[in-house]
């Protein structure tokens, strides 16, 4: 089962962002019945407006016949490859995409920022990609 964290914001309402943890697939659109639901009206978004899934080449996101498009670094495009930390824009909301990370410590196990080294929770040292760590003891924080 393969997760990423959504994060959004409106480009046009500085107080319009949220987040949210989704299994792949996902769809994003004003329907209930996706998986990130944005109601808000006048924001340009279709019923089913994009599609996030995971293949073999990376996270590829695909317009669903929107009647406003997706945009790929100011792009229009029916589908595309992003990078992790990546964008795209559908109707006047940014989404950026990352891998949802959990601390390590099975004790824990709370939802943290990939680009962390110390769990904000627990103060545990995180899995690290490159050594393979899994955790060690609890990091002292000098105040």
């Amino acid at each position: 089962m393969t997760t990423l964290q959504v994060k959004w914001r409106n480009l046009r309402d500085e107080y319009d962002f949220g987040s949210q943890t989704v299994k792949l697939p996902a769809t994003i659109g004003r329907s209930k019945q996706n998986t990130v639901s944005l109601r808000r009206p006048g924001a340009g978004i279709s019923r089913q407006h994009v599609q996030i899934v995971l293949d073999e080449r990376g996270l590829l996101v695909r317009d669903l016949q929107s009647t406003n498009g997706v945009y790929v670094r100011g792009h229009q495009i029916s589908e595309g490859y992003i990078p992790t930390g990546g964008t795209f824009v559908i109707g006047s909301y940014e989404f950026t995409v990352a891998p949802s990370v959990r601390c390590a410590n099975w004790q824990c196990a709370k939802q943290v920022e990939p680009n962390l080294v110390i769990c904000p929770w627990c103060g545990r040292f995180l899995a690290d990609a490159q050594t393979h760590v899994g955790y060690s003891h609890p990091v002292k924080i000098k105040h």
